[in-house]
């Protein structure tokens, strides 16, 4: 598995809390325990670290566990996760100290309660995204009020907006002075800034979003990803249309 993907699992769970680590045949088991969330649907979940072969934590006082029945005897909350000098770093909390989880492990599996596997796109979708770029309907109005925003926004997820740049080469051809491509319409936009989309350029990010769905398909999380977007920013442009209504975006 992608070292990105992994990052991005083990992410997906901040805020949960590591209530047992045990030893399996090929790997390391965590189960993780969600149940202070209330909208989360998962009151516990399983993290499979195949093939796993290093997993310590590291105290802040400097000490490091590698006895999984020591492991027992904390109250792990997990944070953020990074890929940091080959390894993979799980910031964890426990007693509100800052402390570190050291993983180097081939592959990661999810699973819920009753055992059924949950894929890295399905974890995506489950957490949403944080920080990115909202699209809205409103309404041809000048004046901005929350009364002018129609239904729900689809979020630009930084991420998938990053991935789509270097993908479609956007600084390099920017940097070079390279003609324009149609997707830069989409790509091009700031994650700090407010846009307005008109009728002419609410078709066009329809487009753009037709040719995503057709070039991004395998089934790869990033694929995934960027055509689970295009889907959605596609219903919306199209209702905007039907509607006689403009799109906005507005970064974070």
């Amino acid at each position: 598995m992608d070292k990105r993907i992994q990052v991005e699992v083990l992410s997906g769970f901040s805020e949960g809390k590591i209530s047992n680590v045990s030893e399996t045949d090929n790997g390391i088991m965590l189960t993780i325990a969600m149940f202070e969330y209330f909208t989360y649907p998962y009151t516990v979940l399983k993290c499979d670290l195949i093939n796993c072969r290093e997993f310590i934590l590291e105290l802040e006082n400097g000490v490091c566990i590698k006895d999984l029945q020591e492991f027992q005897k904390y109250e792990i909350e997990m944070q953020d996760a990074e890929f940091k000098n080959s390894k993979l770093v799980l910031s964890c909390r426990i007693e509100e100290k800052w402390s570190n989880i050291l993983i180097e492990t081939e592959n990661i599996k999810v699973y819920d309660e009753l055992n059924n596997e949950i894929s890295p796109f399905d974890l995506y979708i489950l957490n949403g995204a944080n920080n990115g770029i909202d699209f809205y309907i409103r309404e041809k109005t000048k004046k901005r009020t929350s009364s002018s925003y129609i239904g729900e926004s689809v979020k630009f997820d930084e991420d998938v907006l990053g991935d789509l740049q270097k993908r479609e080469r956007y600084w390099a051809r920017y940097e070079q002075k390279g003609p324009p491509k149609p997707v830069d319409l989409l790509i091009g936009l700031d994650e700090y800034g407010v846009k307005m989309f008109y009728e002419q350029e609410i078709k066009q990010l329809i487009s753009i979003c037709d040719g995503l769905l057709s070039t991004y398909i395998t089934d790869t999380l990033y694929d995934q990803k960027i055509r689970y977007f295009a889907k959605e920013l596609k219903k919306l442009c199209e209702t905007a249309i039907l509607n006689n209504k403009w799109v906005e975006a507005i970064g974070d």
